[in-house]
């Protein structure tokens, strides 16, 4: 059963405001124009589609993290393309294979990176990583690379048989539209859908990312479980069957 959402509340709400304007003659240029912002503003903040999409969007960094986005973007992908078919999944729509989330920059002033999310996230606590104290990333690059302000579309899980094989071989697998996500956007991935649903993402497979230590050796995140979120290296023509390759959707041009 799929029920309105707060946002679908709000959407409604703004909707009931305009025609009750349309409908008593009051159409003057600012009361257009007040129309036009809201519903412009509603459409920055919120995604009016079905409640099965996992979406981590401003109003979650604020219930979480406790936090404000201002001027957050705008959701750059269309409700035609979250009800395409998924091209990993044959049979399920993106909307049903995939999550998005509004990367920040900063959180309390500081880069939101990797790192930053282990200070977030302790040991003590839910979700965590599994090298919560001490991380063997703690002075590498990648590790303090900030997320991006912007809208994430990424795969709930790795891609589908894409383990057991170079990173070359992985990339090949992505269609055109996606690319590699890179370790801070998949790291974000699984802790925010941990935080909006509880749900543990990569629960028993490592997602290839772009990034690659200062020693040459690329990274991979997952295996994620209650035990923590992993993030390891491994050389890039090393294949396992645990560790496949993540995928991100990349933004549309005209974003």
């Amino acid at each position: 059963m799929v029920t309105k959402t707060d946002q679908e509340k709000r959407f409604l709400d703004l909707a009931t405001q305009a025609i009750s304007l349309v409908n008593r003659g009051k159409r003057t240029d600012d009361e257009i124009d007040w129309m036009n912002n809201r519903l412009q503003e509603f459409k920055a903040r919120h995604i009016s589609i079905r409640d099965s999409f996992l979406c981590f969007g401003p109003d979650d960094w604020t219930r979480c993290y406790g936090i404000r986005v201002v001027n957050p973007p705008d959701f750059p992908w269309s409700e035609d393309v979250l009800n395409s078919p998924c091209p990993f999944h044959k049979g399920k729509t993106i909307l049903e294979t995939h999550v998005a989330f509004l990367g920040i920059e900063k959180l309390n002033g500081e880069p939101l990176s990797i790192l930053k999310f282990h200070q977030l996230h302790p040991a003590t606590g839910q979700p965590r990583f599994y090298f919560a104290d001490n991380p063997w990333y703690a002075k590498e690059a990648f590790a303090t690379q900030p997320l991006s302000f912007r809208w994430h579309l990424l795969l709930r899980e790795v891609v589908p048989n894409s383990g057991s094989k170079t990173f070359e071989d992985q990339q090949r697998r992505l269609p055109a539209e996606y690319e590699v996500p890179t370790a801070v956007a998949e790291v974000s991935k699984n802790i925010l859908v941990f935080r909006k649903s509880g749900i543990y993402s990569n629960s028993n497979r490592y997602a290839r990312c772009q990034d690659k230590t200062a020693a040459g050796y690329r990274v991979y995140v997952g295996y994620f479980d209650s035990y923590g979120l992993y993030v390891g290296s491994s050389w890039g023509d090393y294949r396992s069957d645990l560790i496949g390759v993540g995928a991100a959707r990349k933004l549309p041009l005209n974003s």
